[in-house]
């Protein structure tokens, strides 16, 4: 049997609202969390999307320049072009681990 003594402490603890809002934020800050970093990873992703296709661009336009091409130039054009893009991908990556915290 539910007492009266009960009753009056479960109504009091439905009606209290002091920490609603903490509840509330503890529901949502992990949906905002996500959200912004998933912000960030798609603004890193379209830079280097961009980086990729002037580096194709610029590999099209070498090879577009002469008439004939040997296949020693061919593997040069493509060295060259592996060499560039480890440094852009390494530029991505050395950005993230050089940033040290303030001190």
């Amino acid at each position: 049997m539910i007492t009266a003594d009960f009753m009056h402490r479960w109504r009091g603890f439905i009606a209290d609202c002091r920490a609603m809002v903490l509840v509330e934020m503890a529901m949502t800050m992990p949906i905002v969390i996500v959200i912004a970093l998933g912000g960030f990873e798609v603004a890193r992703y379209t830079l280097l999307q961009q980086k990729l296709d002037r580096l194709s661009v610029t590999v099209a336009d070498l090879v577009s320049q002469s008439t004939s091409i040997s296949t020693t130039q061919l593997t040069q054009i493509f060295a060259a072009t592996a060499i560039e893009s480890a440094r852009l991908l390494r530029s991505e990556v050395s950005f993230a681990a050089s940033v040290s915290p303030l001190r």
